[in-house]
């Protein structure tokens, strides 16, 4: 069957060597639905980002901004590139809030939430407008938008690929300590954040310079992705030994993508 698959395939697409490199790498549903036009928007939500950890994520966020932002004649190049980082993180969570599955109370808000993290995050270098935007971002959190939000990159991925270790380190300390069961909602929504994270990086194909490397970029994306769903699932079961495992699978996805990707 397998055999078949892949030559019905190669039928359709013209590439069989594609697809048997990409199946060497674990790839094989992967490259049917690039193939077949599929996009990686497809996941659901709530499969990887509950509702409430997005929720509470905003509220992680947006404390850490507030605190780099308090004193201006402290805002340091490592506060604002902080800021930056994080007004990136929270463009991707208002990505995935705008196309969630569940409700929640921010939702409404997610498009102009969005707009206004991009703006906070492009303008994070001097203290005046990055404040400015972070008040614009705190407001758009209780308005209401009819605007749609599509699955398109919405952060600069360098900054997203810097962010990325720094959450997974967080993840980790939360996952291994010995206040596990003490930090869950914490520890939930660093996972969360991951999940939401690789999936807004699967979509951006910039550090990609043809189809094979494309079809591998979202290949480890969701791997991750649905890795950091799995450590949110085992955390929220308080099973600290699942969201060990959970989190052993998603570090390796990370040094997939440094093996590869890292140099470009």
């Amino acid at each position: 069957m397998v055999a078949y698959f892949c030559q019905r395939i190669a039928d359709i697409s013209g590439r069989l060597g594609l697809i048997v490199r990409l199946v060497a790498a674990g790839g094989l549903m992967l490259v049917a639905g690039l193939v077949l036009g599929q996009r990686p928007t497809e996941s659901v939500p709530s499969e990887y980002a509950p509702i409430q950890d997005i929720e509470n994520q905003l509220d992680y966020f947006t404390t850490q901004i507030e605190k780099d932002l308090k004193d201006p004649a402290d805002y340091s190049q490592g506060r604002h590139g902080r800021v930056e980082k994080n007004a990136s993180t929270l463009a991707v969570l208002a990505l995935v809030l705008a196309n969630h599955d569940e409700d929640g109370p921010s939702k409404p808000g997610a498009a102009e939430m969005l707009k206004a993290a991009q703006l906070l995050a492009e303008n994070a270098e001097k203290h005046e407008p990055a404040t400015r935007f972070f008040e614009s971002f705190q407001q758009a959190r209780s308005t209401k938008s009819e605007d749609s939000v599509s699955w398109e990159p919405v952060a600069d991925l360098s900054v997203l690929m810097k962010q990325i270790p720094i959450v997974n380190n967080s993840l980790r300390r939360g996952v291994s300590g010995r206040r596990f069961k003490k930090s869950l909602n914490r520890t939930a929504g660093l996972s969360a954040t991951l999940a939401a994270l690789a999936q807004a990086s699967a979509i951006d194909s910039q550090y990609c310079s043809d189809e094979e490397e494309e079809g591998l970029w979202y290949s480890i994306c969701s791997e991750m992705r649905d890795s950091a769903a799995s450590v949110n699932a085992a955390v929220r079961n308080k099973d600290q030994a699942g969201a060990k495992a959970a989190l052993a699978r998603l570090v390796t996805s990370c040094d997939k993508c440094h093996d590869r990707f890292r140099s470009e």
